[in-house]
């Protein structure tokens, strides 16, 4: 397990627990655990969110390239 430590402004720390609000919210409303309402293996719910921000812009990212390329 590794650990990251974050030092954030007030708005980025509002803004990533806004992101862990809606996500939560969602994953409620949807009856799943899609959009990380438990995180899994040993990272904490924070973790978990912010790591599947991150895949979720890496996929935004990939699918840009692919229609310009396209």
């Amino acid at each position: 397990m590794n650990t990251m430590t974050l030092i954030l402004d007030d708005a980025d720390y509002a803004t990533i627990q806004e992101e862990i609000t809606l996500r939560q919210t969602r994953a409620r409303k949807l009856g799943t655990d899609t959009y990380g309402l438990l995180p899994d293996g040993e990272s904490n719910l924070a973790g978990a969110i912010l790591a599947e921000c991150v895949r979720d812009l890496r996929d935004y990212r990939d699918l840009m390239d692919k229609r310009r390329e396209g």
